[in-house]
């Protein structure tokens, strides 16, 4: 006997795509994740640096508010989670953002 299923779309990320000038050539995107607090981000992986890098989805809101460490403009440090993320611009001007704790793992 079949069973009526429901399925919810709210957790279907398969239409995030990055902006187009959010990349550079050497990057390859993997897809949206979510860090421990619920702040999304683009995964990419750069082909030349043999290195995965964390986007914050400027597509969306963040549920996060960040401020600039007083130490460096390179630092930014949720409101809400406390988490420290370091910031960089790229020659593509995205902003990405890695967890501190990823980085030194």
């Amino acid at each position: 006997m079949a069973k009526n299923r429901s399925y919810s779309s709210s957790n279907n990320l398969s239409h995030v795509v990055p902006p187009k000038d959010a990349m550079s050539q050497d990057e390859r995107f993997i897809g949206p994740i979510f860090d421990e607090s619920g702040v999304r981000f683009l995964l990419v992986y750069n082909q030349k640096l043999k290195a995965f890098h964390y986007l914050l989805d400027e597509t969306i809101t963040p549920n996060e508010t960040f401020n600039t460490s007083k130490t460096t403009d390179r630092i930014l440090i949720g409101k809400r989670t406390g988490s420290r993320s370091i910031a960089t611009t790229s020659s593509t001007g995205r902003f990405s953002s890695a967890s501190m704790k990823a980085m030194c793992a």
